[in-house]
């Protein structure tokens, strides 16, 4: 893990709860995680940020913490994220064209392990599919955005 991956992550955490805002309280469609294997879903969940955060819990009271669900959200985009570069790196997965489409795969590619982890080798439907790639494609441009914004390269 590099810095640059960790900056990226904290980008991503706040472009879920930037799209999440705009899908539940602007358009009225509730965004569920994408382990819940249920449409217009999310790749990038506090599910394994909030599993490891539960194997520290024991030592140190994280649940009083005030951003406990930003944590975990923030440490799920970050494997996913670390999953997913290596994935596209080393296996050559396909990606999309463009920041954007580079990010939203990665996000995606980063998002199978973890699925295959918690979930199992049970195939989600394909509005799971079209659902989970609406969402990491908003969030991806709104990553773009908040990175250009910041100055943080992607």
């Amino acid at each position: 893990m590099n810095m640059k991956t960790a900056k990226l992550a904290a980008i991503i955490t706040g472009a879920v709860f930037i799209v999440n805002y705009v899908l539940g309280n602007l358009l009225g469609q509730v965004v569920s995680p994408l382990f819940a294997s249920v449409p217009t879903v999310s790749a990038v969940t506090g599910t394994v940020g909030e599993k490891m955060l539960a194997w520290i819990g024991g030592v140190i009271p994280l649940r009083d913490l005030a951003g406990f669900g930003a944590l975990a959200i923030f440490l799920s985009a970050l494997v996913a994220l670390m999953l997913g570069e290596y994935l596209v790196k080393e296996m050559k997965l396909p990606t999309f064209k463009g920041k954007t489409g580079r990010l939203a795969s990665i996000i995606m590619w980063g998002a199978v392990p973890i699925y295959l982890l918690l979930v199992g080798f049970v195939a989600p439907t394909g509005s799971t599919f079209l659902g989970v790639a609406i969402h990491a494609f908003a969030v991806s441009w709104v990553a773009g955005y908040l990175a250009g914004f910041l100055k943080v390269q992607i």
